[in-house]
């Protein structure tokens, strides 16, 4: 038979996580959670139900340490606000131009983060965590001043101090009428008990680390922030997640880590962008992007055909009475590829074999024309 874990009652499990986190366990018992059977049916949605509100680092404890007393089977993924998915489901993309192709917002799973955004992302949840530890190391080194050294407590130093029970009542050893010291809470003198102050010491140290660990870590936040406000400056860096999250198949790609970024797509898009706002970052990004697809699918509908009222080549006539074939591009083929299976170039010469393309001696004949009129 299973020998299962006595349950914990809510008092013993906040304190076993943190000191500073059994300040809800009313909070908890007024929500029917009395011990470790019921607290991990807990949800995150019930913090709306406190008194006491918990700071998001307290939250994050608290949710992990529910999930971990779940099985397998029945974890809700409580460690992120939203269920996440390593594969998000695939999303319909079409290059046609028509505006509003792309259904991003309806995938809560996958959200697209820079290197630099997940790098102060994780910046600040350690120092969420960090200044957590200090806050409780703060409490635990104040418990054990009102414990072995409490200032709400006079002693007259003018006065004889017995060695046997510590006290200051004008007495020696030899006439003492009370027992020996018991420790530092019976005569509120921490010196005379070595043992309790390597603990007050201990504390004090560890307090004092903690105190330099989260400074340099704030310091280390607000500088790297600082650097990253200086160096993403550019329309680039501002508006890039905010492109490649409009359309997640078109920008990324899925590995055996996850999704990579196809950065040639992105810096493409992103230079169409530039020019369509003139360098200026939309003052509301987040609306502004519904529209980033449009804006690219209008700008490639209109590239070619711009392209092609350049006029016609004055050589070509010339050219073709030599035997030059020219491709004939059509309009609808908005990526000419040259290939005769999407019907998107037909070559024409004044020859009969319209379907070859130029051989390399028409290819060693223009060369020679062009060097001819250069030289």
């Amino acid at each position: 038979m299973e020998n299962k874990t006595p349950a914990k009652t809510v008092e013993s499990w906040l304190i076993g996580l943190d000191a500073s986190l059994s300040r809800y366990a009313n909070d908890f018992r007024s929500l029917d959670y009395c011990n470790t059977n019921t607290i991990k049916y807990f949800v995150a949605q019930e913090f709306e139900n406190f008194t006491i509100k918990p700071s998001n680092a307290h939250r994050r404890m608290l949710l992990n340490a529910v999930a971990k007393m779940q099985t397998p089977t029945s974890r809700l993924g409580l460690d992120s606000p939203t269920p996440r998915t390593l594969i998000p489901r695939r999303l319909d993309y079409s290059s046609d131009g028509d505006y509003g192709t792309t259904q991003i917002e309806s995938e809560p799973g996958f959200v697209y983060k820079s290197p630099v955004e997940l790098m102060l992302s994780e910046l600040e949840e350690n120092l969420d965590i960090a200044e957590v530890e200090l806050s409780s190391l703060n409490e635990y080194v104040d418990t054990l001043k009102m414990k072995y050294c409490d200032p709400n407590i006079l002693i007259d130093k003018t006065r004889t101090q017995c060695s046997k029970c510590h006290l200051r009542e004008g007495h020696n050893r030899n006439k003492c009428m009370n027992g020996v010291c018991e420790g530092p809470e019976s005569c509120n003198d921490l010196d005379k008990h070595p043992a309790e102050k390597k603990i007050m010491n201990e504390a004090v140290a560890s307090l004092r680390s903690k105190q330099k660990e989260v400074d340099s870590m704030r310091q280390e936040l607000s500088t790297r922030k600082k650097a990253v406000d200086e160096t993403q400056a550019s329309f680039k860096y501002k508006v890039q997640s905010a492109l490649i999250n409009t359309n997640l198949n078109k920008y990324t790609f899925e590995t055996g880590n996850g999704r990579a970024v196809r950065q040639t797509a992105v810096n493409n898009d992103l230079h169409i962008l530039e020019k369509h706002f003139k360098g200026k970052v939309p003052a509301n990004l987040h609306r502004e992007s519904k529209n980033f697809q449009q804006i690219i699918n209008a700008f490639n509908k209109n590239y070619l055909p711009t392209r092609a009222k350049s006029g016609p080549n004055p050589a070509r006539k010339n050219l073709e009475a030599r035997g030059v074939r020219f491709p004939n591009y059509h309009p609808y083929c908005a990526s000419a590829t040259g290939s005769d299976e999407q019907g998107c170039s037909t070559w024409s010469s004044s020859g009969a074999d319209h379907d070859l393309p130029p051989q390399k001696t028409e290819i060693w004949i223009v060369f020679r024309m062009i060097w001819k009129e250069v030289f």
